[in-house]
């Protein structure tokens, strides 16, 4: 991380709170070979979120993180600001309509200090890529070390 990613980063990490969320998910993406490849598939479903279900507040924080299996990929997801609570439509948008073979899994929200100390952990000790958008004076995005 460079000096400038690693001040962004502290600063948006003590911005978090647990609360400013409503969804955390785990997407899989079982045949990517590159974060970039991974950026385009949840940019189609985050996207399609925004404009479908966002609210003037719609948020969210994507660390990408390579799978235990080769060429898979993690994302753990973040998401506020929606209009409804409809995960599951969104849950099989991300496994039908954007990735065809990808899977998701619906996880609670950690309260904030283990929700911190989760993207800390994730950036700092994997080297992770992080990306977040509004809520925070726009988007942030730090490419990780994988």
């Amino acid at each position: 991380m460079t000096p400038g990613e690693d001040r962004a980063f502290s600063k948006f990490v003590e911005s978090v709170d647990s609360e400013d969320f409503d969804w955390f998910a785990v997407l899989i993406l079982p045949d990517t070979n590159s974060e970039l490849q991974a950026d385009e598939y949840f940019d189609v479903w985050i996207s399609t979120m925004q404009e479908v279900d966002g609210t003037k507040n719609f948020r969210w924080v994507r660390i990408a993180e390579k799978g235990p299996d080769a060429g898979s990929m993690l994302l753990y997801v973040l998401v506020g600001g929606r209009n409804t609570r409809r995960r599951w439509d969104w849950m099989e948008g991300w496994r039908h309509d954007v990735t065809e073979f990808g899977e998701v899994y619906s996880r609670r929200i950690p309260d904030t200090p283990k929700l911190r100390n989760f993207l800390r952990n994730k950036i700092e000790r994997l080297g992770c890529g992080l990306r977040a958008r509004d809520g925070w004076g726009g988007e942030l995005n730090i490419r990780g070390a994988n």
